[in-house]
């Protein structure tokens, strides 16, 4: 579709061409008729005149032809000179023509209006009058010589006149219909112009800068509560009524558009409606200026986003508040602890403290509640912790995470005693749907200090003290200090080495015998993991196994220890010839949790070709009988895979005769806590004779581990338990120290004699992290 310009411009060239088809019939016919006066009156002036018509005649031949290359304004040129030009030469051959000529040059204004620039508008109008007054005083001084006929005088300025009326009105006519086009097209822009501002419902403005008065229209007035009639013409009406704290900004963006710096102006601001209510308005406009730049108009919009405005704050709020506490999040906390952090920096003596709070047991609390009870716990904590908290900031960061900004601190005991006043406000039952829920909470204090820059580190020494506090027993505080961040620092630092380790294939197996208590004999030997680390040498389980298991990595450890010491016992079971003797394995808790324990045990029997009844597998006592981390099914499974199963540390955790009794268990491995103590007449005697005698009830085998003297031996003997192992017989060793003690097949102690042992700690499990 063609665009107006394109438009106006080919409607232009069809007028011309019908002026130019209607024009160069009459000229060619006056150059006839002259032509014919001249050769009946022989008369050399008319022959000219005829001449010159007939000359016109090809000058609108011409114009004719620019017109259909789309040359209007060279073929109104040529139009206008030719005309011009003619009746100057009429006039000088024909004086007496001079009153019918005279109107030639208001023709020619005529013809070029439409299609010239309004500079050359008015240098062919100033030529055309110098060329109208030239014809008048050349028709009445010069001599009227070789005077035609008054018949033929008269028919011509008859005709002539004629011919100019009849160029006069044809112009009329396209003059006619180009106002009655330039109208329609006027009235259906305006109707555009009034179906877009009712469509977009904005308020129109139109200030009059040379006479400060503004036009606002009805929807303006309507969209504050305003009559037609309420509302004047001043700018005073417009800012009278925005927000006094939104007034000194709005002129100041006035004004810098008023002075050029803008393309456009727009201002969001509130502004006073009917009722003293304030709506936020959007105000576009634009100023048009003078030729030398000086605004002398603006115009522009008002649009209500009021409810836009409501919107943005419900979404900022929900950005920067808990969704179910309505608390402050994590968002608002950080800002509020820089703001806390540059004011510390400016003023010298401001402190303020951190209070990092966890609810204990909440995910047990949960669980067994569920999610929806959950939160109501959450909403009733909030409530009691809001009710001691004011006015500092409580905010919440997630889950049973809370934090609590202490502002303007005075001392560091007033951080203390607001987390006392925590701890007190839940000490007293919760009522949930009829349930009494008791809940504590563990506290972590971090107190400004000069070497905090940003929030984040406040907050991650702040959970270090909660660590602390969960550390010391839960439901306490504790005061952050930089001790705690060095062992964070250290924690950190052997972790990420534990996980090269594991890349590097760092750690080893040794082995401590176990030994048949009746015959001294050893009948096998349980695996340890040591790490030989590149630079501290081999590092007993003490070091590492308490990181290793809460960041994940003993899993994976566990399973080295599990395939190296199964493919070494089968190579020792070859070496000697011994089907018989066995290797004790620990499972870590992680290990149990993995749905595919019993396929991947498979596994390692087979690539090992360790018979699977030689294989004891040692699990704590807490882990058999959580039976979240353990299956029963999975236990029934190793059985039926001929792996034989052991409960480590037995005594220390909490099991039952009847778990006991169900759980397919080879053997009770007694802890070396109460080995440690063991007497002939001791209190241990009575409960280790008791364990044992339990176990042989049940039909299983009883090993004690921890022995270290031959006083503890001769005990254990005289209760019958079966098995033991301790540093009395040997040491955890390297694989191929333990093999030097296979071949002599000598007994390590006697039926009645032992050989002194160098007494030390007990070796430390895979899975409980004491000291070797």
């Amino acid at each position: 579709m063609m665009n107006n310009g394109t438009t106006d411009q080919a409607t232009q060239a069809t007028w011309l061409q019908q002026f130019l088809r209607w024009t160069i019939p009459c000229d060619l016919g006056f150059a006839l008729v002259q032509a014919v006066a001249a050769g009946l009156s022989s008369d050399p002036v008319t022959a000219l005149t005829a001449t010159i018509t007939l000359g016109y005649g090809l000058v609108l031949m011409v114009a004719y032809h620019l017109t259909q290359r789309g040359r209007q304004r060279a073929a109104v040129m040529a139009i206008c000179a030719g005309m011009l030009g003619a009746a100057l030469l009429f006039t000088l051959l024909r004086p007496a023509l001079a009153l019918a000529i005279v109107v030639v040059p208001l023709l020619v204004v005529t013809i070029a209006l439409p299609y010239v620039s309004r500079r050359g508008l008015r240098r062919l109008t100033w030529t055309c009058w110098l060329a109208a007054v030239l014809i008048l005083v050349l028709g009445q001084f010069l001599s009227q010589t070789a005077e035609p006929p008054s018949g033929f005088v008269l028919v011509f300025r008859m005709s002539a006149l004629a011919t100019v009326i009849g160029l006069i009105l044809l112009l009329l006519s396209q003059f006619n219909q180009r106002l009655t086009g330039m109208l329609l097209r006027t009235r259906a822009a305006e109707e555009r112009y009034s179906l877009a501002a009712q469509g977009a419902n904005d308020g129109l403005w139109d200030w009059d800068l040379r006479t400060d008065s503004v036009y606002y229209s009805p929807r303006w007035k309507a969209m504050l509560g305003y009559a037609e009639q309420a509302i004047g013409d001043s700018p005073h009406e417009w800012f009278e009524r925005i927000h006094p704290d939104d007034l000194a900004r709005v002129r100041a963006e006035l004004a810098v558009h008023l002075q050029g710096l803008t393309p456009h102006f727009e201002s969001e601001h509130r502004m006073r409606d009917a009722l003293g209510h304030y709506q936020w308005m959007l105000v576009r406009g634009v100023a048009i200026r003078d030729g030398t730049g000086r605004a002398i108009r603006m115009a522009g919009s008002q649009t209500d986003i009021t409810p836009r405005k409501h919107i943005e704050a419900q979404l900022r709020h929900a950005a920067s508040h808990d969704a179910l506490t309505g608390l402050p999040n994590r968002v608002l906390l950080m800002e509020r602890l820089e703001q806390a952090l540059a004011r510390a920096k400016q003023t010298p003596d401001y402190r303020f403290a951190l209070l990092f709070l966890d609810l204990d047991r909440f995910k047990i609390i949960n669980d067994s509640l569920g999610h929806t009870l959950g939160d109501e716990l959450l909403i009733a904590v909030v409530a009691r912790l809001a009710a001691v908290c004011q006015p500092h900031l409580l905010a919440r960061l997630g889950g049973d995470e809370f934090t609590i900004l202490c502002d303007r601190l005075q001392d560091v005991a007033d951080a203390s005693a607001l987390a006392e006043r925590v701890q007190a406000a839940l000490t007293a039952p919760l009522l949930l749907d009829d349930l009494e829920v008791c809940i504590s909470v563990s506290i972590g204090i971090v107190v400004s200090h000069e070497r905090y820059t940003r929030p984040e580190e406040l907050l991650r020494d702040a959970d270090l003290a909660l660590y602390h506090a969960k550390a010391g027993g839960r439901a306490r505080y504790a005061l952050f200090d930089q001790e705690m961040h060095l062992r964070a620092m250290q924690r950190l630092h052997l972790e990420t080495e534990l996980r090269r380790a594991i890349e590097r294939r760092e750690f080893c197996v040794v082995y401590q015998p176990i030994v048949a208590l009746a015959t001294g004999q050893i009948s096998g030997f349980e695996a340890l993991v040591r790490w030989c680390h590149p630079q501290r040498g081999l590092l007993p389980p003490s070091e590492f196994l308490a990181v290793a298991e809460e960041t994940g990595l003993l899993a994976p450890i566990s399973w080295f220890v599990l395939a190296e010491a199964c493919r070494q016992m089968r190579a020792w079971q070859v070496a000697t010839a011994n089907e018989r003797m066995t290797i004790n394995v620990n499972l870590c808790a992680a290990q149990c949790a993995q749905p595919d324990l019993v396929q991947r045990v498979q596994a390692v029997l087979e690539q090992s070709g360790l018979p699977p009844n030689t294989l004891q597998l040692e699990i704590t006592e807490g882990v058999m009988m959580e039976t979240s981390s353990l299956a029963p099914e999975a236990l029934a499974d190793l059985r039926a895979l001929g792996v034989k199963l052991q409960i480590d540390d037995f005594g220390t955790g909490y099991s039952s005769l009847g778990a006991l009794h169900r759980l397919p268990i080879n053997a009770l491995k007694i802890d070396r806590g109460f080995i440690a103590n063991l007497a002939p007449r001791s209190d241990s005697r009575q409960l280790v004779e008791a364990i044992t005698s339990l176990a042989h009830t049940l039909g299983m085998e009883v090993i004690a581990e921890g022995i270290e003297t031959e006083q503890q031996l001769a005990v254990l003997q005289a209760i019958a338990c079966d098995f033991g192992q301790g540093y009395l017989f040997a040491k955890p060793l390297l694989a191929e120290e333990a093999f030097a003690l296979l071949p002599a097949r000598r007994p390590l102690v006697g039926a009645n004699k032992t050989p002194s042992g160098t007494s030390s700690t007990a070796d430390a499990r895979l899975t409980t992290p004491r000291a070797a």
